[in-house]
């Protein structure tokens, strides 16, 4: 078995094997790959038996911030190990050298977003190094009738600028957003589709909400995945009567115990917490610099929302 840095060259692999592990087609992994390096800078490794790629693991530098403070950290964004080589501790030997090189990058530290079979391989797998800091909560928005202004519901992202400044609790860790990163979030991924309310004022952008529409026992709904603006409460109380008016009864939300705009909802509209999820998710941390801040450690620290889970 030989380990070596997964460069432009070996793409075309590291989409055939993403393509196996995720059952998409390997034209989807490819463009996803593409989309990424939009996002940030790409560190992978793989794993080869002979000339095929059998095992990868990948990071995606980002900055995040906290208390006005921009730093780098790297995201889990995916690993994979073909199903024929599974069992033979390949992840640890893929991550080590990524994590090396992010952290030759400045990272602070790596992070992740797990499912409950992706924790089991963090537990299983010695060496790896990722602890889970907590579950990402689900939250249920039930949308009255209200009169409020309406929104704009469209499958495209507004072309005009935003002239407003984000509506984030700035002490806790959290991804810088503006119109041009929703753009390449949202607006560019390669095979999913998105929906977006947008608040207009006098012609210009004051708010955006992204979402998904979803059904759950037949009732119709939508999945909250960001949203952002300087008066978020307003922006999806309107967004939210907005959504009534057009047959939605509820918004499903996934996000930290702190977020803001799961704080923002409670403000808006009568908002539950949903204590059992089928498919839950944590978030995990991998720490890399050692006089790193024990804030960071702290579950409550971190305001991500389920549109940050790539």
């Amino acid at each position: 078995m030989e380990f070596a840095p997964l460069t432009q060259e070996y793409h075309k692999q590291w989409a055939e094997l993403l393509a196996i592990c995720f059952e998409r087609s390997p034209e989807d992994m490819l463009a996803l790959l593409e989309w990424l390096q939009k996002m940030g800078h790409v560190v992978g490794w793989g794993a080869w038996d002979g000339s095929k790629l059998v095992a990868q693991y990948t990071s995606l530098l980002r900055q995040l911030c906290q208390n006005d403070v921009t730093f780098l950290a790297g995201m889990s964004i995916n690993m994979a190990v073909h199903p024929d080589y599974r069992g033979r501790g390949l992840i640890k030997h893929v991550s080590a050298p990524v994590y090396e090189e992010i952290e030759r990058c400045k990272a602070l530290f790596g992070f992740g977003f797990s499912n409950a079979e992706g924790v089991k391989v963090d537990k299983r797998s010695k060496g790896y190094g990722y602890q889970v800091l907590g579950r990402l909560q689900s939250y249920l928005t039930v949308l009255p009738k209200i009169d409020a202004d309406a929104v704009h519901l469209s499958d495209i992202l507004p072309s005009n600028k935003v002239y407003l400044s984000d509506d984030v609790d700035n002490e806790k860790l959290h991804f810088k957003k503006s119109l041009n990163t929703f753009r390449v979030r949202y607006g560019e991924h390669p095979f999913r589709d998105y929906r977006y309310g947008v608040a207009y004022d006098n012609g210009n952008s004051e708010g955006i909400v992204v979402y998904r529409d979803t059904v759950h026992f037949g009732i119709h709904g939508v999945s909250l995945m960001d949203a952002y603006g300087n008066n978020l409460p307003d922006l999806l109380r309107r967004w939210g009567s907005t959504l009534k008016r057009h047959g939605y009864h509820f918004i499903h939300t996934l996000a930290t115990p702190q977020s803001t705009i799961s704080r923002s909802l409670t403000q808006a509209s009568q908002t539950l917490i949903i204590p059992y999820s089928r498919n839950p998710h944590y978030l995990t941390l991998r720490p890399i610099n050692p006089s790193l801040s024990d804030e960071v450690n702290n579950f409550e620290a971190w305001d991500f929302i389920g549109g940050d889970i790539l």
